[in-house]
């Protein structure tokens, strides 16, 4: 046998070879990935981020306690009344001592705007709030009951009156400078006590 026909031979062989691994072993070998390979895989959110949306929905969901606070306003044809204003209760507050604090502050920018306003002086201040098992009692600054004459009187009472009946179930009695305030203003305006919607009935 010549040099020729012994490298035809090993052609042959190798090519038939190549033809068995290709046919019957290729497919039987698995791809097991690597550390240097890439797996593209979907992106999830971290556990922190995917629990907080649940957790802001709740606290939008815990309902804030309120206040509410009267001051005035006018109609079309300039008659006076009352008007309820909402406030959210400031942590750690009183329910009652807040309102009346909120009171005596009057209305804010956007309230102004809208036509609300207050007979309260901007003198008259708290002094304190006293709350017993049966009573609670209001002590106010003696310049709440000055100035303004009768009319700016009797609408300061109503909107007091008002505030405090809507934060507190319990009786409510006024003191101006530590006197129970049995008459208030110039012009001697009655006021029966505790407050109520009949205290400035004559």
């Amino acid at each position: 046998m010549n040099n020729l026909s012994k490298l035809i031979i090993l052609i042959f062989v190798a090519l038939a070879g190549w033809w068995c691994y290709d046919k019957f072993l290729a497919e039987k070998i698995n791809f097991n990935p690597t550390e240097n390979d890439t797996i593209i895989t979907t992106p999830q959110e971290p556990k922190e981020e995917q629990d907080k949306e649940p957790e802001e929905k709740q606290e939008e969901e815990k309902t804030t306690e309120t206040i509410y606070v009267y001051m005035l306003t006018t109609d079309n044809s300039g008659n006076q009344f009352l008007k309820p204003v909402k406030r959210p209760l400031a942590p750690g507050k009183d329910k009652l001592g807040y309102a009346v604090e909120m009171l005596l502050a009057g209305p804010n920018k956007t309230e102004s705007a809208k036509g609300i306003y207050t007979e309260v002086p901007q003198s008259a201040k708290l002094i304190s709030v006293t709350t017993s098992e049966d009573k609670v009692t209001i002590n106010l600054t003696g310049s709440f009951g000055t100035g303004g004459g009768s009319d700016s009187t009797y609408s300061r009472m109503r909107q007091l009156i008002k505030t405090v009946l809507a934060n507190t179930n319990k009786p409510v009695y006024l003191q101006l400078d530590g006197a129970q305030a049995d008459i208030i203003g110039g012009e001697g305006i009655t006021v029966s006590q505790p407050l109520s919607e009949k205290s400035l009935d004559e």
